[in-house]
């Protein structure tokens, strides 16, 4: 894959994921609960997989509310599944804030989508990460477009291969931003020397 055939089907992805949320009101739904936040590959435009991550916070919520939030998404048309999960009090996955996550897969011109949501009474602290592209949550708007082209065509390499699941996108990223790596290789190479597990120590929330 090249970086044109990589850059074509994140503008596809991208494309389609804006319908969704447009066709969905996802935006006007969720900011009955705070202010959305897009966050992850679908901000960042290095999309390589039908997935919509986002963020609210919002100091006043509480366990009803997101019940009834789940409860709309689990009505909604075409809906396949939805997860929730109370994290407020405790670490639910090392690396993830204290506080309520909702996992939404829809199906959507016949593809399944997964939005992830997090919910938080404070905002997330990522400032003292392990990992340097994780201390700004808008890192990306930084960085020259040679380099986020690297990491979307090592993304979608990456997705290329049954490997995907053992990492994450912030994984890519790193090992393109400090690491210096250029291609699927050099990255298989910074992953036998780095610890891959380090983006999981990336900071708490403020609530913590």
């Amino acid at each position: 894959m090249n970086i044109s055939t990589a850059q074509a089907k994140q503008d596809e992805l991208h494309a389609t994921a804006t319908r969704l949320l447009a066709d969905k009101d996802i935006e006007n739904l969720l900011s009955k609960y705070g202010d959305p936040k897009f966050v992850g590959s679908y901000a960042a435009k290095l999309m390589v997989k039908p997935d919509i991550d986002m963020e609210i916070v919002n100091p006043n919520i509480i366990n009803d509310d997101v019940i009834e939030l789940t409860s709309t998404f689990f009505k909604m048309k075409d809906n396949y599944s939805v997860e929730i999960a109370d994290g407020t009090e405790y670490i639910r996955r090392p690396g993830h804030p204290k506080g309520y996550f909702i996992g939404v897969n829809i199906m959507y011109e016949e593809v399944r989508w997964h939005l992830d949501i997090w919910i938080t009474h404070e905002p997330i602290d990522t400032s003292n990460s392990n990992y340097v592209s994780l201390r700004k949550q808008e890192w990306y708007k930084e960085i020259d477009k040679d380099l986020l082209d690297t990491i979307l065509l090592v993304k979608h390499q990456l997705n290329a291969t049954s490997e995907y699941s053992k990492y994450a996108s912030a994984n890519v990223y790193e090992s393109v931003l400090s690491g210096g790596v250029k291609s699927i290789d050099d990255f298989y190479k910074w992953a036998e020397i780095y610890d891959t597990e380090a983006l999981f120590q990336r900071g708490k929330s403020r609530a913590t």
